[in-house]
């Protein structure tokens, strides 16, 4: 039987809890506050009362995808959550077929981005140092892209979300790459999309083995996983949390993993 790991609502964190230590919710709130650290409470009740789960790369993390469409996701239905590389070498997907229509193309393999007869070095690599005088540079914003494609392009989503305070990135408005753009090319991309598209949230689950843990590297197997219990403690308690939730590398989410597709109710524009 798979673990899961579900902290989107309050009532979903509650039985996670008892779900991966075999402790009631209800044992956890009763010894609240005689721990300085919350990470403290779950591992000595959970080794007392129940028992510590197995290693977090075993679960199953149900999350949920922000996103756009005007299509009712019909690209989701058919090939599943992408990342930003995937979502644009994908000759359907709604971002493809939006930049496509727009003029713009973008050649990964020759990191090029080519637009009205002219084009761009949207190279990039970590750490490197690029001599400029402003962060508005032309190339600083090429960077800026290239940063998008070559190294920040994994998919994420949030474990847990705070209804009332959008996402900073605004997801929910449209794909965050056409804002660099913009800021690039002195478009009105991001506009044009929000104005022809609906946000959209896409619950899913992914093996923990695929996601980026997002704690102390240095931390042993056992503190990681103590430390997402810790989150499912506090969304259990009802405190008002944004938990972000990054896939590793190339990792996309099937169809078939896909739970359910829906209108996003919160973060009203």
């Amino acid at each position: 039987m798979s673990l899961s790991f579900n902290i989107l609502s309050v009532a979903d964190a509650q039985t996670t809890l008892e779900l991966l230590t075999g402790v009631p919710y209800s044992i956890y709130y009763e010894h609240e506050g005689q721990f300085e650290y919350a990470d403290d409470l779950i591992a000595d009740i959970a080794k007392r009362c129940g028992h510590l789960p197995p290693h977090y790369q075993e679960w199953d993390f149900i999350y949920t995808h922000i996103t756009t469409s005007s299509t009712h996701c019909d690209s989701f239905r058919r090939h599943g959550i992408m990342d930003l590389v995937q979502s644009y070498s994908c000759p359907d997907s709604e971002l493809r077929s939006f930049l496509d229509s727009n003029g713009l193309f973008i050649d990964l393999s020759q990191k090029q981005l080519l637009y009205k007869d002219k084009s761009y070095d949207i190279s990039y690599t970590y750490g490197e140092h690029v001599a400029c005088s402003s962060f508005e540079s032309e190339r600083m914003l090429c960077r800026a892209i290239g940063r998008k494609f070559f190294f920040d392009f994994a998919s994420c989503g949030f474990l847990s979300v705070w209804d009332k305070h959008p996402y900073g990135g605004r997801v929910h408005t449209r794909p965050e790459i056409l804002q660099n753009i913009d800021d690039l090319l002195s478009t009105n991309f991001s506009a044009e999309w929000e104005s022809t598209h609906k946000p959209y949230e896409v619950v899913a689950r992914v093996k923990g083995s695929k996601i980026l843990y997002d704690g102390d590297p240095g931390h042993s197997n056992e503190e990681n996983d103590i430390s997402y219990l810790a989150k499912a403690y506090y969304k259990a308690l009802g405190d008002p949390s944004e938990t972000v939730l990054i896939l590793r590398d190339h990792v996309s989410i099937p169809p078939t993993d896909i739970i359910d597709i829906k209108p996003l109710s919160y973060w009203k524009l």
